[in-house]
């Protein structure tokens, strides 16, 4: 996809021109992560980054969240220059970082005291995001007595809040079992699909990378490089089944050709 948008059409929502990253190490040297990386994704749309890990799949997420700024490159957020964390985006962790003396709503409600929104007009939404993702009886508790996966719907909701319009999220359901994984997955596409938010979902699974996305962006080892962008032209709404099939399986045999067997990519089911 050109990462420049044509006359009458709308700019891209995240919008990265010849983007590269060096990070000095601690004996002097520099390291390359990211090499002249060109994206762009429009609202909306699903997309996810598969590459090994040390590829600089998450450098790319910090980039776009403002976390870290590039060495070379422009990257635009809603057709602005990205030059900081900004409210417009909501970032989702692998770990969920819930503060363990706050309550589930408390936690929710985080982004709204940070930014200094008005507290009573969100916590109705955040009542709603909490029964979106199943856990409006939760709202009381407090993390330790969640499961991983209650707590990641948790901080699902939390980036959610304050009603970005794009959700960046950094492998946030690799450090979780399959089955739990599986049906996260199947709430992140049901919640995508209720609010159209656009997401950029970076992952090391090949499988979660198909299944989730309208468009998989495949990365090269480190220096990471965009090698390949593909369009995924599977029917949604998405459900498990459509794993085992054999247009599914093109996609992910595809990916994997492209990766070359790279180490650090998790094996797929299909």
């Amino acid at each position: 996809m050109s990462t420049s948008s044509r006359a009458g059409e709308a700019a891209p929502t995240i919008e990265l021109i010849g983007v590269s990253k060096t990070f000095p190490t601690a004996s002097g040297e520099r390291v390359r992560a990211l090499e002249n990386v060109s994206l762009a994704i429009n609202s909306g749309e699903f997309v996810t980054a598969v590459g090994a890990s040390g590829c600089g799949k998450t450098t790319l997420l910090r980039l776009i969240a403002g976390l870290e700024r590039s060495t070379t490159g422009t990257i635009n957020v809603n057709g602005a220059r990205q030059l900081g964390p900004s409210e417009q985006l909501g970032i989702v962790f692998q770990d969920p970082t819930l503060l363990p003396w706050r309550t589930v709503l408390e936690n929710v409600m985080l982004p709204v005291q940070v930014l200094r929104l008005e507290t009573r007009a969100y916590r109705g939404r955040a009542m709603a995001l909490l029964e979106t993702v199943g856990l409006e009886d939760f709202r009381d508790k407090y993390p330790h007595e969640l499961s991983g996966g209650m707590r990641q719907r948790v901080a699902i909701a939390r980036a959610l809040v304050h009603d970005p319009a794009t959700l960046l999220m950094d492998e946030p359901f690799g450090a979780l079992d399959a089955l739990t994984r599986d049906q996260l997955n199947l709430d992140l596409l049901q919640l995508w699909s209720a609010t159209r938010k656009t997401v950029l979902l970076i992952t090391h699974s090949i499988t979660e990378s198909v299944f989730l996305a309208d468009r998989v962006v495949v990365m090269s080892p480190r220096p990471g490089r965009v090698v390949e962008e593909i369009a995924v032209d599977l029917p949604r709404p998405r459900h498990l089944e459509l794993i085992n099939s054999e247009a599914f399986g093109k996609y992910v045999r595809r990916i994997r050709q492209r990766l070359g067997g790279a180490p650090g990519l998790a094996r797929s089911r299909a």
